[in-house]
């Protein structure tokens, strides 16, 4: 059975995408050229979740690229530590990226920032626990343990 991960943003019917995504997949894999091209098919159950109107469509990966972009930039501390130079945040229902010291000072824009931090450390804990479930190797577990406790104490750390 199928469902939408925690905090995905889709709707409708998860088990008839993951059934089409089985079906996409060769030994295992599968690209993102593959689902594009069965999706661009009006018939495919994947169809409805992409933009088809070409100006909405760039315009979206125009906005996508902008973040990508935003991120990207770090200003360089010392030889070998880096630090964003913009953070995103989300306060009110608004979204947008602030300089990193902007951030630091605003508790509104603080409080976001660690929000999304802890998200991410979930999100790797998460991920971690799905490995641990199918791993069988006992050195791999063992360090998928110590990697989540690390992961812990971070979390509790901010």
């Amino acid at each position: 059975m199928y469902i939408w991960k925690e905090g995905a943003r889709w709707g409708g019917d998860a088990q008839s995408v993951g059934d089409r995504l089985d079906g996409l997949s060769t030994n295992g894999h599968i690209t993102p050229a593959e689902v594009l091209k069965d999706a661009a098919k009006k018939s495919s159950p994947l169809h409805r979740y992409f933009v088809w109107e070409d100006k909405q469509a760039a315009q979206l990966y125009r906005l996508d690229q902008a973040r990508k972009l935003i991120r990207s930039v770090q200003i360089k501390v010392s030889e070998d530590e880096m630090t964003p130079r913009f953070v995103h945040v989300k306060v009110d229902q608004s979204s947008s990226y602030v300089q990193t010291e902007v951030a630091i000072i605003n508790p509104n824009y603080w409080d976001s920032v660690k929000a999304d931090v802890l998200s991410e450390i979930n999100s790797a804990k998460r991920k971690l626990d799905n490995l641990k479930m199918v791993e069988t190797k006992a050195s791999r577990i063992k360090a998928i343990i110590n990697t989540q406790d690390h992961l812990e104490k971070a979390a509790s750390a901010i």
